[in-house]
């Protein structure tokens, strides 16, 4: 069962809402923006993100030309009279509602992200934390190798803020994702099988993939030990 602190919103886990949903930008900008909220919910960070940005551009580029019909329309009053003769037009009736049709849309997609502006603030956070992590997979120029043993690689880097970031590497082979996912989220059991890891807890599940987790490491026969807590925070980034 999660563990769900005191003021923190219970999460459900549902049937995903974006299967086979590639994140490409689709015609219509209200439909991709509730498409962004979707890939939030399924934990597609990164695809959000690459959405959000596409909807974000058109509806500044709607806003604009918006922007420019208004000042033309102030500076030029008198053009209203022949402009209201011209109504009965049946095309230009056709294209008002036309016109009316899109700038409806595009006021709700603006009205969603407004609305939602904490959520997405989350998301722009968490994607440079993946966007990161992405990088420190496949750069290894920054790093120091430490130690190589039973086929596991570790490395250290020192950051600028004093802190010391590990990356460990290794191949894993007939072993499924999903059974390496469970493992690693079963915090309250790492102490089974983790090295000199003598006690460990789930401290709380702030999200599907947002754990908080405790752990003990020591010699017990030898009086050594010491403790840390941690954050984990997934993305699915499978698709992509």
């Amino acid at each position: 069962m999660p563990v769900i602190p005191s003021g923190i919103e219970p999460f459900v886990i549902t049937a995903p809402l974006t299967s086979g949903d590639l994140g490409e930008p689709s015609s219509s900008v209200k439909k991709d923006t509730k498409r962004v909220f979707d890939f939030i919910t399924d934990e597609r960070h990164l695809t959000a993100e690459d959405l959000l940005k596409s909807v974000n551009e058109r509806i500044d580029t709607w806003q604009t030309e918006q922007d420019r019909q208004e000042a033309e329309k102030a500076a030029s009053p008198r053009s209203r009279g022949s402009f209201n003769r011209l109504r009965s037009s049946r095309k230009l009736r056709e294209k008002e509602a036309e016109e009316a049709l899109v700038n409806s849309e595009y006021e709700q997609a603006k009205a969603l992200l407004e609305q939602n502006e904490a959520k997405l603030e989350v998301l722009g956070h968490r994607c440079r934390l993946f966007r990161l992590a992405q990088k420190n997979l496949t750069e290894d120029e920054e790093w120091t190798l430490a130690s190589s043993h039973f086929g596991i690689d570790t490395y250290y880097r020192r950051e600028e803020d004093g802190t010391l970031s590990l990356k460990l590497e290794g191949e894993m082979t007939d072993l499924p994702l999903f059974e390496q996912v469970a493992v690693l989220k079963e915090v309250d059991l790492h102490y089974k099988w983790a090295p000199f890891c003598s006690s460990s807890m789930t401290v709380a599940d702030l999200d599907k993939l947002d754990t908080v987790g405790w752990f003990m490491i020591g010699l017990s026969s030898f009086g050594l030990a010491r403790d840390g807590c941690f954050r984990v925070i997934g993305c699915d980034n499978i698709h992509e």
